[in-house]
């Protein structure tokens, strides 16, 4: 008898894979009947209690984003209890040892042993093997195992068949469910199935909790980052007046450049000064100070490379400051402004950051007059304070930009959130969950309008709408290229407009309805179903403002939801169907059933016969009457009737018995 699991070949008649544990099912009798109305009926009831509980489950989930415990009891609980097992628990890996994580059902002294004990990869325990071979271990009697040494726990906890599923993360152990039965009786397939699906869901509770912890670190170690930052600025601005206005500077460097230049002229004694900042390639001017607006004119539109033929150059190129008493007296400088302004002595001190090349800061005078070594020292602190302004300005850029992204992510996942619990709170209303989507998608992605469309044969249907822009809800529209809706149908990819306006040959439809309606860029996603469009979601915008990545990626997401609300809609009215066609099926078998008896207890008399014949066909065919004639002789007669109404029904039989023939009797038409 082969194993449904792992394939492998066990003898016949065996209850038990040899392999892998999982019970086998015995082979089905060709000819049996339909199932009976007690079993149809206790598996839907299995079904709903199954579906009731991963709703709960999933409702829990949802509820603790940062809060395990709930969820893992939540689980070990549904699944004992669905499973009919009078004891389970959910253990957490370590990475090394299995810990009790969740327990139900067990006493007080097997809790406490249990929770006292760390299970390791081995052959010694289920849980062991578990973890050793990271699959399901079912064991029928541990007592009747040679391998088992857990003496203690078995005493005390009285079991005997045992069942542990592994929980695992990217084929990485990171727990396992376990159950327990005081008896030897063997867990069924469904049931088997059943606490994988628990275990599933237990990885994703684990999964959400990791990543909602995350990002709270990321979120702490911005904080602490930005922290340190304000620190460090505080006590730097305490030091000199360019600090205190780093400090109110923090997203503006132009005001700290400014002061910088101001200053060196001021306390260097010089007559003026500039601040390039490098690019890279290039150094710009970024500030100055007391420079007539022929130079500054010249300066700001020639920027300059490192090299030897000005001062701000050589600082650059040699990574040092750079003091030259007579700039006349130099014979590589060859910079234009020095006949211009009469240049003598100048100063250029590089702004680093660490080897990095920031730009220079660069003073002079109009008089040979060479700077002291306290005034060198003076501009070299005011590039290090340069610098620290550049980097807190990144940083807090960063920092903002950083803060930003985690607001959405958290808005995102909260919107997420929300469609999930109304997809589980809407098996078979799509109507809610679509509402959600288009209003999440317009919220989030920054859009002016949100609808959602569905194919329907040879068009498509608008089914949710949220928005000031006119969409009409059940109207159709065809599936052509010349629209965005159309085309991303038809293409089963992503159409993104920056004006539609504007596109009168690649999208005639559409851009005639943008200039309708006022609308110019548009962004249309596909709700894809293996691999083929079976919606679409779309994006509108009144002005012309494309799209980002982000938004298109998230847009996708809430595609992805919508189908996902449609399939588990669509399933449902399968099921509802399926378990219609069953109860009639069960009906119709029930009314011969009932006949057959009928039959059986009348061998003499035909009439509870044909009352039975004529009652079934009336109910199962919800009609208003019926009746059964028979030809006796010559003559039609009334065999059964049955009616809604009892005058009816004398009515009719008052008229027979009649000719065979058709005709009427006498008096009668």
């Amino acid at each position: 008898m082969r194993c449904p699991r792992c394939q492998h070949e066990n003898p016949q008649g065996a209850t038990f894979c040899n392999e892998c544990g999982v019970p086998l099912k015995a082979s089905t009798p060709t000819g049996r009947s339909a199932p009976s109305y007690a079993a149809v009926t206790t598996a839907l009831s299995e079904a709903l209690e199954q579906q009731t509980a991963t709703s709960e489950v999933l409702k829990v989930i949802s509820r603790s984003t940062f809060d395990l415990q709930p969820v893992l009891d939540i689980l070990i609980e549904n699944a004992t209890k669905l499973c009919d097992a009078p004891m389970g628990g959910i253990f957490r890996s370590d990475g090394e040892v299995l810990r009790l994580g969740a327990f139900y059902g067990a006493s007080r002294e097997l809790r406490k042993l249990v929770q006292q004990t760390q299970f390791r990869p081995g052959r010694e325990s289920v849980l062991g093997r578990v973890a050793l071979e990271h699959r399901m271990v079912h064991v029928l009697d541990v007592l009747a195992d040679p391998e088992y040494q857990m003496v203690e726990h078995q005493r005390i906890g009285g079991f005997r068949t045992s069942l542990g599923i592994p929980m695992l993360r990217e084929g990485v152990l990171i727990g396992a469910f376990f159950l327990w039965r005081t008896d030897v009786r063997a867990f069924t397939h469904k049931q088997i199935e059943l606490l994988q699906t628990f275990a599933d869901q237990a990885v994703i509770a684990i999964e959400n909790v990791r990543l909602f912890n995350e990002l709270q670190e990321k979120n702490q170690a911005l904080t602490e980052a930005h922290a340190q930052v304000t620190e460090a600025l505080e006590q730097q601005t305490a030091t000199a007046e360019v600090l205190k206005v780093i400090s109110r500077s923090a997203f503006d460097l132009q005001p700290v450049f400014d002061t910088m230049a101001e200053n060196a002229v001021r306390l260097c004694e010089a007559e003026r000064a500039f601040i390039f900042r490098f690019d890279g390639e290039l150094l710009r001017a970024a500030a100055s100070y007391n420079v007539g607006p022929e130079v500054r004119e010249f300066v700001y539109r020639n920027p300059v490379a490192p090299g030897r033929h000005s001062i701000s150059a050589r600082a650059a190129l040699e990574r040092r400051t750079v003091h030259i008493p007579d700039i006349q007296a130099d014979p590589d400088y060859a910079y234009a402004p020095r006949d211009v302004d009469l240049i003598r002595t100048m100063l250029a001190v590089p702004m680093l950051k660490g080897d990095e090349l920031v730009g220079t800061i660069t003073i002079y005078r109009l008089e040979v007059k060479p700077f002291t070594d306290k005034q060198v020292a003076l501009v070299e602190t005011f590039a290090d304070q340069a610098v620290i302004a550049i980097e807190n300005v990144r940083l807090f850029t960063e920092l903002k930009a950083s803060n930003r992204d985690l607001t959405e992510a958290l808005e995102q996942q909260t919107a997420t959130g929300e469609i999930l619990r109304v997809i589980s709170g809407s098996p078979t209303d799509l109507g809610p969950v679509l509402d959600a989507v288009v209003e999440s998608a317009a919220r989030f992605c920054g859009a002016d309008d949100s609808s959602i469309f569905r194919v329907d044969g040879d068009s498509l249907r608008a089914d949710a709408h949220h928005g000031p822009v006119p969409q009409p809800i059940g109207i159709r529209y065809p599936v052509v290229r010349g629209t965005a809706v159309g085309r991303t149908v038809l293409e089963g990819r992503a159409i993104h407009v920056a004006d539609l306006q504007a596109e009168t040959e690649d999208f005639p439809e559409g851009s005639a309805t943008a200039r309708q309606l006022g609308h110019r860029t548009i962004l249309s996603v596909p709700l894809l179903r293996e691999g083929t469009a079976i919606g679409v979601i779309m994006l509108r915008r009144a002005e012309v403002n494309p799209f980002t990545d982000k938004q298109i990626e998230l847009l996708q997401t809430f595609a992805d939801q919508a189908v996902i609300a449609i399939e588990n809609v669509r399933l449902f009215t399968e099921l509802q169907a399926s378990n219609r066609e069953l109860t009639t099926a069960l009906d119709q078998q029930t009314a011969t059933s009932e006949i057959l008896r009928v039959i059986s207890r009348s061998q003499t008399d035909v009439q509870p016969v044909f009352d039975a014949i004529v009652s079934s066909a009336v109910r199962l065919l919800q009609g208003y009457s019926g009746g059964l004639t028979r030809i006796v002789g010559d003559q039609r007669v009334l065999a059964a009737f049955t009616s809604r109404d009892p005058a009816a029904a004398s009515v009719m039989r008052a008229t027979y018995p009649r000719p065979a023939d058709g005709r009427a009797r006498p008096g009668h038409s």
